[in-house]
């Protein structure tokens, strides 16, 4: 459950609409970015509606992993297509997905206190900050590849 009136934050503030300017114009990675705006979103209104902390772990726990599936996908297509910073992008992903698994952690060891809205400003911002900086850096590359 979201740790903070609910008065403090507005759904339109939270939820992520997607839209061309996060495409990175590769279908396959766009539509892995779409599902994770997808469940990102679920667990922003999830948590902001007061569900409880189960369901917010299980909805987390879920973008946890399709995050680990579409960072391996990633890579590896930057790997096979010779990416020049393929590795440095490696690393980002590591430290955010670090982060990632802390934040599961703590969604299931602290359940009774529920997410800060810290957090899920984290979330939010990690993705936005990942497709639209990280990501359109290969973007052109992966297209001629």
């Amino acid at each position: 459950m979201l740790n903070a009136p609910s008065s403090a934050l507005d759904p339109e503030d939270i939820v992520i609409r997607w839209s061309g300017d996060l495409s990175v114009g590769i279908p396959s990675l766009d539509e892995d970015h779409k599902i994770l705006v997808d469940l990102l979103n679920s667990t922003l209104v999830a948590c902001y509606a007061g569900f409880g902390d189960e369901h917010v772990a299980l909805i987390l726990d879920e973008l946890f992993r399709y995050t680990e599936i579409h960072f391996d996908r990633e890579i590896a297509l930057l790997s096979v297509s010779g990416y020049p910073g393929w590795e440095r992008h490696k690393h980002e992903h590591d430290q955010l997905f670090a982060r990632l698994q802390s934040i599961a952690r703590q969604a299931r060891s602290e359940a009774p206190q529920g997410l800060s809205r810290e957090v899920l400003v984290f979330l939010r911002g990690w993705l936005f900050d990942h497709i639209l900086r990280h990501d359109r850096q290969y973007a052109e590359h992966l297209r001629q590849a």
